[in-house]
This record gives C-alpha cells, sequence and structure tokens, in this order.
C-alpha cells in the first residue's frame, strides 16, 4: 500500500459572479467606465499592478 500524497497549498478561494437576478438592474454606467479604464491602460499602471500583486499574496499568505 502507497502513502497519500501530502497535501499542497489550498486553492485561493475564488467566487464566480452569477447572472443578475431577477429584479435588479445591472450598472451600465459602472460597467461603461470599467471598460473605459480598461481601453485607457488604468490598470497597466505599475501602482495598479503593484496593488493587483499584494491582494494576490495576501490571498496566498491566508492559507
Amino acid at each position: 500500500m502507497t502513502a497519500a500524497p501530502a497535501a499542497g497549498p489550498r486553492p485561493p478561494a475564488l467566487t464566480l459572479v452569477g447572472a443578475t437576478p431577477p429584479g435588479e438592474d445591472v450598472r451600465w454606467d459602472r460597467v461603461r467606465n470599467a471598460r473605459a479604464r480598461i481601453a485607457a491602460g488604468w490598470y497597466e499602471r505599475p501602482e495598479v499592478l503593484a496593488a493587483l500583486a499584494d491582494a494576490v499574496l495576501e490571498e496566498f499568505e491566508r492559507d
């Protein structure tokens, strides 16, 4: 009989965002603003990338 492999690190706890529930409206102004930021390269700025990297590392440290 072989030993079970050691448990590795758990993947980060992610959640899926489902469809908008009935009776709730999509906030299209926020969608348009986010798309405009993406198109303008807002999320490619060094300070934004650093903040994203920090958030990912913090998620790994929680486990």
